[in-house]
């Protein structure tokens, strides 16, 4: 189907972040408003990130859509985020996201050792990401090329999925629930690359770039919110934090 994307979540445990739905509802609100053919599939109970992404591409590609768009169930994007990713004309482009980790800015001190925390700590930050937006990425789109892309906010389209079928192995998944082919491809393995350890997502746009023309492109412009027990933001303003009351101590008798 041309102009048409399947949103993917693998959500173990059935678990969606409320900044999520929030935005996942704005966004379907939004795509449908345009006439843009969108599907949602959502995995709740696969504990295996690799195939679950697998999954979500061979659904992709049984149900015929042009373009797939893995968005994880911890983050949160704003409309011009994803305008940004949809308006994109590159066959694999994506957004970033804070480690779940606190900024050292926000912090006075270390809690762990109580010293202050140097200067040169502050590295891999958002001025890193601004200063490569400036100076290196496509003025125009904000669009920079890059070796590796996190697949938490990642837009793949579909004839990269087809033409990687000869580069990588099949298998038979089973237990698909229906709604997916039995036969489907490890696009997303998890594997030793030389001396590296690649995630699935590393492995991935490794495979893009040793196999394809087409390159792995990050967008410098699309910065999301990563919520755990704390919603982290690049800027390390107004986020929320999980109030807990202390243990109280237990009674005895």
């Amino acid at each position: 189907m041309n102009n048409s994307i399947l949103l993917a979540t693998p959500a173990y445990g059935g678990l969606l972040h409320s900044k999520y739905v929030k935005s996942l509802v704005s966004t379907c609100n939004e795509l449908a408003f345009r006439g843009i053919v969108h599907g949602l599939y959502i995995i709740p109970n696969e504990s295996l990130i690799s195939r679950a992404r697998n999954r979500c591409a061979a659904f992709a590609l049984k149900r015929g859509f042009e373009r797939l768009m893995f968005i994880d169930a911890d983050l949160g994007w704003t409309p011009a985020d994803m305008d940004a990713i949809l308006g994109s004309d590159k066959l694999v482009v994506g957004g970033t996201y804070p480690l779940k980790q606190f900024s050292p800015r926000r912090l006075a001190y270390n809690p762990a050792h109580r010293t202050p925390i140097p200067d040169h700590i502050r590295v891999r930050s958002i001025e890193e990401l601004e200063y490569l937006r400036r100076n290196h990425a496509d003025p125009e789109t904000g669009e920079l090329a890059v070796r590796h892309v996190p697949t938490g906010f990642m837009m793949i389209h579909c004839s990269v999925l087809n033409r990687l079928q000869q580069y990588v192995p099949d298998y038979l998944h089973e237990d698909s629930g229906g709604d997916a082919p039995e036969q489907q491809f490890d696009y997303f393995p998890v594997r030793l690359r030389g001396k590296t350890y690649e995630s699935e997502d590393w492995a991935f746009c490794s495979l893009v770039r040793e196999h394809l023309d087409c390159g792995v492109w990050l967008n410098t412009r699309v910065v999301l919110t990563h919520t755990g027990t704390y919603t982290y933001t690049a800027d390390g303003e107004d986020a929320e934090s999980a109030q807990l009351d202390p243990p109280r101590p237990a009674a005895h008798g």
